[in-house]
């Protein structure tokens, strides 16, 4: 009771998606290790090995990548907390600075009063 349509589809899958599991492997001759004596069977382990392995390789390149960006997004972090404590910085001096300036205001002020 073959479907062609599915077989049609599988193809198209088993072409464009090396690495997906059909899952029906086990359930169609038993386990990959007990059937290498059959060329069928023993071919159809070494595709789902392949399949397995391109799997584990495509997930690492995608781990790598995320690894990279976080990387970058923390040297991104980084340089804005240093910016944030530079600006700190420049803040409190002008602070410093205008406290400074308008005590000295107040001085003369209250010096040009004594004096008029």
């Amino acid at each position: 009771a073959t479907r062609p349509w599915f077989d049609r589809n599988r193809r198209k899958v088993e072409a464009t998606r090396p690495w997906f599991d059909f899952g029906e492997d086990e359930d169609a001759g038993g386990s990959d290790d007990e059937s290498d004596g059959e060329a069928g069977d023993a071919q159809g382990g070494k595709s789902r090995e392949m399949r397995i392995k391109t799997a584990k390789q495509k997930m690492e390149r995608r781990i790598k990548k995320e690894e990279e960006k976080a990387k970058s997004r923390m040297v991104l972090v980084e340089e804005f907390e240093t910016r944030l404590k530079d600006l700190d910085v420049e803040n409190e001096e002008i602070l410093a600075q205008m406290t400074q300036d308008f005590e000295n205001k107040i001085l003369r002020a209250e010096g040009e009063a004594r004096e008029g």
